[in-house]
């Protein structure tokens, strides 16, 4: 173990793959806390978590705007559903971050479609293209859950769903 006081404050000091990590641990007040906490510092190097940090997530609106639809326009032939489709979304839930966007909050969405009275003065229901928008945001989020979010993979022409 490579661990040592220095004055008040333990600090670490060791060598991975020939790289040298250094620092100092605050909180332990003993040897055996200071070596935990170097054990647990050198347990993130080796999945590689150490001083990452994750991206924020997009919000739902960029995903949209900048990779989904220049996606779908390049890749296919009803891309123009497409967005038509995505502007629904976008005006419901379109402030959310993706990673924010639950099976409750979808739910919520699907809830508060209604009907509505069109140009000829008949009552009918939005309900088909209103699925269709739903299907659509469930091609959103399987995407983000299986890192197709960004515009490489997207570019690949790999499946939403």
């Amino acid at each position: 173990m490579s661990v040592f006081k220095r004055g008040r404050k333990w600090s670490y000091d060791f060598w991975v793959n020939g790289k040298r990590y250094r620092g100092s641990i605050p909180e332990a007040r003993v040897k055996a806390q200071a070596e935990r906490a170097e054990n647990a510092i050198r347990d993130q190097i080796y999945q590689g978590k150490y001083g990452k940090q994750e991206p924020p997530a997009p919000l739902l609106r960029d995903f949209i705007t900048d990779t989904f639809l220049p996606w779908s326009k390049v890749n296919k032939r009803t891309w123009l559903h497409d967005e038509y489709r995505s502007r629904p979304l976008i005006k419901a839930l379109g402030n959310k971050p993706m990673d924010e966007i639950s099976p409750i909050l979808i739910e919520k969405y699907k809830r508060g479609s209604t009907c509505i009275q069109n140009i000829s003065r008949r009552r009918s229901c939005a309900l088909h293209s209103q699925s269709r928008a739903r299907a659509a945001l469930k091609g959103f989020l399987v995407s983000d859950r299986s890192g197709i979010n960004d515009s490489e993979s997207m570019s690949q022409g790999k499946a939403l769903s």
